[in-house]
């Protein structure tokens, strides 16, 4: 099956803000028994995503398929080391790059849950030294990307000194805290990570913790999410990839303290399939809180909507259109997806390390011929019963 949702696949590259090599293909068990469509679906996934991995571009990085709380298949492709010729496994990390983003924006609802602050609050409240053209911007701005705050990482001559600079946090605050705001609050969609940064310092300023130990205490240790966290570059990290942008060419170096709570986090497709179930079903935060933020959400007017780290778009299958849930990540030498299905309780997981990745391609692949495989056949036309009037005539043309 070759068919690829275009929608969907504009939707996850609408996310980002910002030689052929042969490759080994490494092979991993199945975490999960599977019923015989499954294995049939499974294997053409698998045929489909080894050709890409020999493919220009290439495809580096590990996947998982998963139906409620059963793994179906997890598998790297390519080499987390190039130089070193180390596979990717089901257990390599990545960079997660915006995905960050999903834990940054249910920490600030668990904060509300927990009544420490509403959404509705004007940032000013947690803030210190707020200018005073932000007054208009509430918390639910900076989760939806509404707030008018133009994105930080597209000033060119600040990330050239920040992103080979051994700057902490706080020169980034200073960065963002001199932004204007390009339109008022609440009035146009545009994808910025200056208003996640504001978030992570949101949640510093509410929980007197840092915004690595406040995620680590009321996710990650709960969920066991063994190998989630905010990277620091001067710590070692197992079974960390490296980031390229080519099977031929190094990423750039990135000092991690500029993305932050926007995009500096990694992860595996194990962590991140526990994530998206354990937030789908009520364990991260109450599940009127989620049911609220879809209720809540903001056309973008690019063809999905977008809540809070998440969008929302209906996604076209053999049995009509159904919602998905989706997202999509890039930072130097790394790129992912996630994407979940609540009609087929499936999730779908692809991490990279390549920075021009063919991600969308990936999943949006995997997506296709697995809805195909559980897709309900087409119901038979309806048999209406002949009548009597109908039966004479016909024996009596």
């Amino acid at each position: 099956m070759n068919k690829v949702i275009t929608r969907s696949h504009v939707l996850l590259l609408a996310m980002l803000c910002l030689g052929v090599m042969h490759i080994l293909v490494a092979s991993f068990p199945l975490s999960a028994q599977s019923d015989s469509f499954d294995d049939a679906a499974i294997e053409q996934i698998d045929r489909i995503l080894s050709d890409m991995v020999n493919a220009v571009p290439d495809f580096s990085g590990t996947v998982l398929i998963a139906r409620g709380e059963d793994v179906l298949f997890t598998r790297g492709y390519g080499y987390a080391n190039i130089e070193w010729r180390i596979p990717n496994a089901s257990d390599t990390v990545f960079r997660i790059g915006n995905l960050t983003t999903q834990f940054t924006a249910m920490a600030i609802l668990k904060l509300q849950e927990d009544g420490l602050l509403s959404i509705n609050d004007p940032v000013c409240d947690y803030l210190p030294e707020c200018p005073e053209s932000w007054a208009h911007i509430r918390i639910y701005h900076l989760l939806t990307h509404t707030s008018g705050l133009p994105c930080y990482t597209n000033i060119p001559d600040v990330m050239q000194m920040l992103r080979f600079s051994n700057v902490e946090t706080e020169v980034v605050n200073d960065v963002v805290s001199h932004l204007e705001p390009q339109f008022e609050p609440g009035s146009h969609f545009a994808y910025s990570y200056s208003g996640y940064h504001l978030l992570g310092e949101i949640i510093v300023n509410v929980t007197s913790m840092p915004y690595a130990a406040y995620l680590e205490e009321t996710f990650f240790d709960p969920l066991d999410l063994q190998h989630t966290q905010l990277e620091d570059n001067n710590v070692i990290i197992p079974h960390h990839a490296d980031g390229y942008i080519t099977p031929d060419t190094r990423a750039n170096y990135l000092n991690m303290q500029v993305p932050y709570s926007a995009g500096g986090m990694v992860s595996t497709v194990g962590d991140l399939f526990r994530w998206q179930h354990a937030l789908f079903t009520g364990q991260v935060v109450d599940a009127a809180l989620i049911d609220e933020m879809w209720a809540h959400e903001v056309d973008t007017g690019r063809g999905y909507a977008y809540g809070y780290g998440l969008a929302h778009t209906p996604y076209d299958t053999p049995i009509g259109p159904i919602d998905a849930y989706v997202q999509g990540g890039n930072i130097n030498g790394f790129s992912g997806a996630t994407a979940y299905l609540p009609d087929l309780d499936m999730t779908f997981v692809v991490l990279t390390n390549r920075e021009n990745s063919i991600k969308s391609q990936v999943i949006t692949t995997m997506m296709n011929i697995m809805i195909e495989a559980w897709a309900p056949a087409a119901p038979a036309p309806p048999i209406n019963p002949i009548t009597r009037q109908d039966m004479a005539a016909l024996q009596n043309p």
